[in-house]
């Protein structure tokens, strides 16, 4: 037994979506099965989501945050160049 799934979005996207689909010798309705059964294979959105800052005040807000946190906590902590340079690296990059 099949379901009825519908959903606006711009027309300009729907075309661009179906030239790629095409390119690729899909449909949309083919697309779209694919991507729901991809979210049900991964538990989840099968990309990742994640959020840009481009706001600075943003930014500053978050430093603000971690500033303020580590003068309510302080740490005695010492930390090596090469753990500083392991802990940069665990750092997500910015696109």
């Amino acid at each position: 037994m099949t379901s009825l799934i519908q959903s606006r979005i711009k027309k300009e996207d729907k075309e661009k979506f179906a030239a790629i689909l095409n390119r690729l010798g899909l449909d949309i309705s083919s697309g779209m099965h694919i991507f729901v059964k991809a979210v049900i294979s991964h538990k989840g959105i099968p990309f990742p989501l994640e959020l840009y800052q481009d706001d600075e005040e943003a930014e500053d807000a978050w430093l603000t945050e971690i500033v303020k946190e580590r003068i309510k906590n302080p740490s005695n902590v010492v930390y090596s160049s090469a753990e500083v340079q392991k802990m940069l690296e665990a750092l997500p990059d910015e696109p």
